[in-house]
């Protein structure tokens, strides 16, 4: 194995590290221009949101779930990179990183309208 070659284990773990992480800018983005769901709240936007967004989307990720779901999304999206790539490590990382962005990007977005597809919860 070269210098310029990456693990398949390395890239699968970025990803999972990368979609969890980058959960939280997301959800405070989406809490300002859009909205976000807070449990025992409403669901509101603007500038006053942003931090019950950030406490939101951790209650979602440890006592709902909601962060292993993100690690297997960036998990798999790790692994795609890599066999996308050919094990080209500054390209697996530019796609890790922006299909484990992705993944985490549309999960909090349907999280946030979930309730224009369920109906109200």
């Amino acid at each position: 194995m070269t210098i310029n070659h990456i693990t398949l284990t390395r890239a699968t773990l970025r990803g999972a590290w990368i979609a969890v992480i980058a959960a939280l800018p997301i959800a405070a983005l989406l809490g300002l221009l859009f909205r976000f769901p807070v449990p025992f709240g409403t669901i509101e936007g603007g500038i006053v949101h942003v931090i019950p967004s950030l406490f939101a989307v951790v209650f979602y990720g440890v006592f709902l779930g909601g962060f292993v779901v993100l690690a297997i999304g960036g998990a798999i999206g790790g692994v795609v990179a890599y066999f996308a790539c050919h094990a080209d490590r500054s390209s697996v990382l530019r796609l890790t990183n922006f299909l484990a962005i992705g993944f985490s990007s549309v999960a909090l977005f349907l999280l946030s309208i979930l309730d224009w597809i369920i109906g109200p919860w």
